[in-house]
């Protein structure tokens, strides 16, 4: 009796089960060594506090364009997008974008509950959106701490 097993859209026949059992394994080791290495990257380790506290010691384990959104923020108060993307010197809103989830998942990660930077959108008579940004009230001191900037 002869099997046919198909694989990745080839159609080899086998005349016994051991044949089959024998290219099943030939196939598992092809399939793990045809397997990427993964790339090994130091751990970024947790902040000493958890609690709302902690956003002062985030400061230094986010990146320079974040540093400088965050920064941005505090010297003005709030930023509107176009604000944000000409000061930073950014395309679209996309990059914009990018620089405002690099800061979520970092700080979600270090274990601080809710956001850092709060957005406000509005639209406008023909239905544009425009967003403003600000820093939480409750982060904004520890964030100045963090970077750096006194009164």
């Amino acid at each position: 009796m002869a099997f046919r097993v198909r694989y990745r859209g080839l159609e080899v026949i086998c005349e016994t089960l051991q044949d089959v059992d024998a290219l099943a394994d030939r196939l598992e080791k092809r399939s793990e060594s045809a397997t990427k290495p993964t790339i090994q990257r130091f751990p970024r380790l947790p902040l000493e506090n958890r609690q709302h506290g902690s956003a002062r010691l985030l400061m230094g384990e986010i990146g320079k364009r974040q540093r400088a959104f965050l920064e941005e923020l505090v010297k003005h108060g709030s930023l509107t997008d176009n604000d944000a993307r000409q000061l930073l010197s950014l395309r679209d809103n996309k990059a914009l974008a990018g620089i405002l989830t690099g800061i979520s998942r970092r700080s979600g990660a270090s274990g601080i509950v809710g956001k850092i930077v709060k957005k406000y959108g509005t639209r406008n008579g023909t239905g544009e959106r425009h967003y403003t940004y600000s820093i939480v009230p409750e982060f904004i001191e520890e964030v100045k701490a963090g970077l750096g900037i006194k009164g």
